[in-house]
Protein backbone atom coordinates (compact mmCIF):
# COMPACT_ATOMS: atom_id res chain seq x y z
CA UNK A 1 0.00 0.00 0.00
CA UNK A 2 2.48 2.49 0.99
CA UNK A 3 3.82 1.60 -2.85
CA UNK A 4 1.12 2.42 -4.40
CA UNK A 5 0.54 5.65 -2.75
CA UNK A 6 3.62 7.06 -3.23
CA UNK A 7 3.52 6.20 -6.83
CA UNK A 8 -0.29 7.02 -7.97
CA UNK A 9 -3.03 10.13 -7.17
CA UNK A 10 -4.89 8.59 -4.38
CA UNK A 11 -6.99 11.26 -3.69
CA UNK A 12 -7.90 11.60 0.03
CA UNK A 13 -11.03 9.96 1.22
CA UNK A 14 -10.31 6.80 -1.50
CA UNK A 15 -11.27 3.15 0.42
CA UNK A 16 -8.90 0.53 1.44
CA UNK A 17 -10.85 -2.94 1.07
CA UNK A 18 -9.43 -6.26 2.70
CA UNK A 19 -10.18 -9.24 4.44
CA UNK A 20 -9.86 -9.42 8.31
CA UNK A 21 -5.78 -10.46 8.24
CA UNK A 22 -4.29 -8.81 11.52
CA UNK A 23 -1.71 -6.69 9.51
CA UNK A 24 -4.81 -4.86 8.37
CA UNK A 25 -6.15 -4.26 11.88
CA UNK A 26 -2.82 -3.64 13.28
CA UNK A 27 -2.24 -0.27 14.94
CA UNK A 28 0.84 0.52 12.63
CA UNK A 29 -1.45 0.14 9.67
CA UNK A 30 -4.30 2.02 10.76
CA UNK A 31 -2.40 4.99 11.01
CA UNK A 32 -0.54 4.66 8.01
CA UNK A 33 -4.16 4.79 6.83
CA UNK A 34 -5.43 7.57 8.98
CA UNK A 35 -2.12 9.63 7.88
CA UNK A 36 -3.04 9.12 4.70
CA UNK A 37 -6.66 10.11 4.88
CA UNK A 38 -7.48 6.60 3.50
CA UNK A 39 -10.58 4.75 4.77
CA UNK A 40 -10.71 1.46 5.96
CA UNK A 41 -13.07 -1.08 4.59
CA UNK A 42 -12.54 -4.76 5.39
CA UNK A 43 -14.86 -8.30 4.45
CA UNK A 44 -17.43 -9.49 7.12
CA UNK A 45 -16.20 -11.85 9.38
CA UNK A 46 -15.87 -15.34 8.24
CA UNK A 47 -17.61 -14.46 4.66
CA UNK A 48 -14.87 -14.88 2.07
CA UNK A 49 -18.09 -13.93 -0.26
CA UNK A 50 -17.27 -10.18 0.30
CA UNK A 51 -13.89 -10.44 -1.92
CA UNK A 52 -15.56 -12.79 -4.69
CA UNK A 53 -13.78 -11.46 -7.21
CA UNK A 54 -10.01 -10.94 -5.64
CA UNK A 55 -10.38 -14.53 -3.96
CA UNK A 56 -10.93 -15.66 -7.76
CA UNK A 57 -8.00 -13.37 -9.18
CA UNK A 58 -5.65 -14.82 -6.35
CA UNK A 59 -6.94 -18.54 -6.83
CA UNK A 60 -6.34 -17.55 -10.88
CA UNK A 61 -2.17 -16.16 -9.89
CA UNK A 62 -1.38 -19.37 -7.95
CA UNK A 63 -2.90 -21.85 -10.49
CA UNK A 64 -2.04 -19.96 -13.92
CA UNK A 65 1.26 -17.96 -12.75
CA UNK A 66 2.59 -19.98 -9.60
CA UNK A 67 1.76 -23.37 -10.08
CA UNK A 68 2.96 -24.44 -6.81
CA UNK A 69 6.34 -22.53 -7.13
CA UNK A 70 8.30 -19.27 -6.54
CA UNK A 71 9.27 -16.11 -7.89
CA UNK A 72 12.64 -15.93 -8.04
CA UNK A 73 12.89 -12.78 -6.22
CA UNK A 74 10.40 -8.99 -5.83
CA UNK A 75 11.26 -7.93 -9.24
CA UNK A 76 10.27 -11.71 -11.01
CA UNK A 77 6.91 -11.37 -9.10
CA UNK A 78 6.59 -7.51 -9.78
CA UNK A 79 6.88 -8.34 -13.89
CA UNK A 80 5.33 -11.26 -13.37
CA UNK A 81 2.17 -10.02 -12.51
CA UNK A 82 2.30 -7.01 -14.31
CA UNK A 83 2.64 -8.65 -17.37
CA UNK A 84 -0.29 -11.47 -16.50
CA UNK A 85 -2.84 -8.68 -15.53
CA UNK A 86 -2.29 -6.45 -18.12
CA UNK A 87 -1.29 -8.50 -20.84
CA UNK A 88 -3.84 -11.74 -19.95
CA UNK A 89 -6.48 -11.45 -17.15
CA UNK A 90 -8.01 -8.10 -18.47
CA UNK A 91 -7.89 -8.51 -21.93
CA UNK A 92 -7.75 -12.28 -23.03
CA UNK A 93 -9.19 -14.80 -20.06
CA UNK A 94 -12.41 -15.64 -19.83
CA UNK A 95 -14.62 -14.47 -17.44
CA UNK A 96 -17.78 -16.68 -15.38
CA UNK A 97 -18.77 -13.62 -13.79
CA UNK A 98 -19.47 -12.08 -17.16
CA UNK A 99 -20.78 -15.14 -18.97
CA UNK A 100 -17.49 -16.58 -19.90
CA UNK A 101 -16.43 -13.53 -21.99
CA UNK A 102 -13.21 -11.66 -22.11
Amino acid sequence: LRHAVQSQAIRPGAIFHSDRGSQYGSRCFRAFLSEKKLRQSMSGRANPYDNAWTESLIGALKAEILQGGKFADLSDAHTELFDYIESYYNHHRKHSSIGYQT
